[in-house]
Formats: structure tokens, C-alpha cells, sequence
């Protein structure tokens, strides 16, 4: 009967459960708080994402090389029409 009281009701039945229920609600809350914290940390997110991108362009620079060139050869290309206006 103690069981069927403690799950229809959601408490614990004893000091003991109390405590561990206290103890893990902690947590989840500190849990909580330290990923909102985090989420509202816009200075640490952006490190983040340059780290991110510094790796990705170490790992694979073909895109950054493709882009750059492509930038490069638009930039010529505009000087040339420039120059023949």
C-alpha cells in the first residue's frame, strides 16, 4: 500500500527518498541552469563557432581555396569591364 501511495501521489514515502528526490532535483536544475546560462552567452557561442570553422577549414580547405578564387576571379573581371568603360 506504501508503493501504490507513493505513485499516485509522486512523493516520496520516507526521509531517505526525500533526500535522494532533493538531491537529483539539484542537479537537474544546476543542469539547467548551466545550459541556459550558456545559451545566453553570445561571446562563448561565437568562440565556439570559430573554433568550429577553423577545424572544418583544416580538415577541408577546398571550399575556402574555391570561394576565394571564385572571389578573385569576379574581382578581375569587374576590373577589366572598369578599365574598358
Amino acid at each position: 500500500m506504501s508503493t501504490e501511495k507513493k505513485q499516485d501521489t509522486g512523493f516520496p514515502y520516507d526521509a531517505e527518498e526525500a533526500r535522494v528526490d532533493r538531491e537529483l532535483t539539484r542537479a537537474e536544475l544546476g543542469d539547467t541552469v548551466a545550459e541556459l546560462a550558456h545559451r545566453v552567452n553570445v561571446k562563448e557561442q561565437a568562440r565556439e563557432r570559430k573554433q568550429q570553422l577553423t577545424e572544418t577549414v583544416k580538415h577541408n580547405p577546398a571550399p575556402v581555396v574555391g570561394g576565394l578564387s571564385a572571389l578573385a576571379a569576379l574581382l578581375v573581371l569587374f576590373l577589366i569591364w572598369k578599365a574598358k568603360r
